[in-house]
């Protein structure tokens, strides 16, 4: 790995991974505190080598809360098939934690070097917390190809970053939704980077148009253009589809990873496969139990797959109002003003004849009448609040919650 420009070997990660862990018991939880470095890694690889146990968590995390994981968690005996611990959210008050064991993180390490293509020559440039599934699942993955992690602090709103990635010669970048929003509104791929193989997004869903562009700009450049749909429940991702490749197929999450397989139960996308964890901690009996889920998640979203096998998300089961009786959902809303107004963001929630709609970067009255004309409701059941910028939280999805509170 590659971090701060120092360059590591495998032998010398094993050396300070040994190092790291020394005086740490077998099957008892160790609170790793991410500082998307070198350190942390040693510590990751550590702890799932010797039997014992991480948490991770983000260096941003309120302190109270980080207190009182490591008051409930820290030190805590396991179950001897537990090998990892992952927050359900970087934001709020809740212990809660997701259960991952041995077995289910060797097979996702091995599912998404396979799905991503990674091999020896793979440089990634991680700029996703590696505190969360998708940016964990993708350094282990990364590792297990016995490619180079490029660390790097820096973040989409740097400038810097492109220079770490031209100095480390990376191959690839991985990121959520709104890090290609802003690398998209700030011309990052304007400039040349003659190493770049893939690119690589999950945790939400572009915008149709942005997902049509950037699949678009890779197939000019003869880069691949990778989306995977993954939940922390699931260790990493469930799919991926290359819409570089299949333009015809933007919108789709593709079919299931080598292992799994998706069906639609009422609606419901439901996966089953060996990456889904074994199950919640929500204090540290927990830490005890088995698995509980047996191989089976149900996804929360609606979904339908077609004759080809091909999954298409329709929404989340909780993201709908009605308004005067009609359901409306509140992602296809979003998607119709990011599509609507170039370079906006948007967010929405409220409650049943109450639409709150969030906007960046556009005008509110203009969202108003585009939406209006669009889903010809009456403009009383609606408001539309200008923000600055959309909030996320603290794994770079939008926070929710928050915009509730600001409803008004």
């Amino acid at each position: 790995m590659i971090d701060d420009g120092r360059e590591v070997s495998y032998r010398e990660l094993a050396s300070l991974s040994a190092d790291a862990v020394r005086g740490l018991e077998p099957r008892t939880v160790k609170v790793v505190v991410n500082g998307q470095d070198l350190a942390t890694v040693a510590l990751f690889v550590g702890c799932v080598n010797s039997g014992v146990v991480p948490l991770m968590v983000p260096a941003t995390m309120d302190p109270g809360l980080l207190a009182r994981l490591r008051a409930t968690y820290e030190g805590r005996p396991t179950s001897q098939d537990l090998s990892l611990l992952l927050t359900t959210s970087g934001s709020t008050g809740s212990p809660k934690l997701v259960r991952i064991s041995r077995e289910g993180l060797r097979a996702d390490n091995k599912m998404s070097e396979r799905l991503f293509g990674f091999d020896a020559a793979t440089r990634m440039t991680m700029i996703l917390p590696i505190c969360y599934a998708w940016g964990l699942s993708v350094a282990c993955s990364v590792l297990e190809a016995g490619g180079t992690l490029v660390m790097t602090r820096r973040t989409v709103m740097d400038a810097e970053l492109a220079d770490v990635m031209l100095s480390s010669r990376a191959t690839h970048l991985a990121g959520v939704p709104y890090m290609y929003e802003m690398l998209e509104r700030f011309r990052f791929f304007e400039r040349d980077f003659p190493a770049l193989r893939g690119l690589l997004v999950s945790g939400g869903a572009l915008a149709p148009a942005l997902r049509r562009k950037f699949a678009e700009s890779a197939k000019a450049r003869g880069i691949s253009f990778s989306e995977g749909y993954g939940q922390t429940e699931t260790t990493g991702v469930m799919s991926t589809i290359r819409t570089d490749l299949m333009p015809e197929r933007i919108g789709s999450i593709g079919k299931a990873g080598e292992g799994g397989r998706f069906r639609v139960d009422d609606g419901e996308l439901v996966y089953e496969g060996p990456i889904v964890a074994m199950g919640y901690a929500v204090c540290a009996e927990d830490l005890l139990k088995g698995d509980e889920w047996k191989g089976v998640r149900r996804t929360g979203d609606l979904a339908t797959i077609d004759a080809d096998g091909y999954v298409t998300l329709t929404g989340r089961a909780s993201r709908f109002l009605k308004i005067f009786g009609n359901r409306v959902s509140l992602d296809e809303v979003e998607n119709l003003v990011k599509d609507g107004f170039s370079g906006a963001g948007c967010a929405a929630t409220g409650a049943d004849n109450d639409l709150h709609v969030f906007v960046a970067h556009a005008s509110a009255g203009d969202v108003g009448n585009f939406l209006v004309g669009k889903l010809h409701f009456n403009a009383t059941v609606m408001k539309v609040h200008a923000l600055d910028s959309i909030p996320l939280n603290a794994n770079g999805k939008t926070d929710y919650p928050k915009l509730k509170g600001m409803c008004r």
